[in-house]
């Protein structure tokens, strides 16, 4: 892949800009849509702004959410 990659200080959102797609990625609290959306709104704004998006065949949401396991409590379900 050849094109930028963005990051906050804190490296918790990062906009990952090529020839063919605009990657948007919140590793941070999720807190609804609506706060979500406003993030990704702004991006396309600034985007649009700069460099004005023709085409827009695919978009996707994909959210990832994380299970925190006790090592000793997974220890004690497995069959004896």
């Amino acid at each position: 892949m050849c094109g930028y990659c963005f990051q906050t200080d804190d490296q918790k959102q990062s906009i990952i800009i090529d020839n063919k797609r605009i990657i948007f990625a919140d590793k941070s609290a999720y807190t609804g849509f609506d706060d979500f959306y406003e993030k990704f709104k702004t991006v396309c704004d600034i985007i649009q702004k700069n460099k004005p998006i023709e085409k827009c065949s695919q978009l996707a949401l994909k959210y990832v959410n994380q299970f925190y396991i006790d090592q000793d409590e997974l220890n004690s379900e497995q069959p004896k």
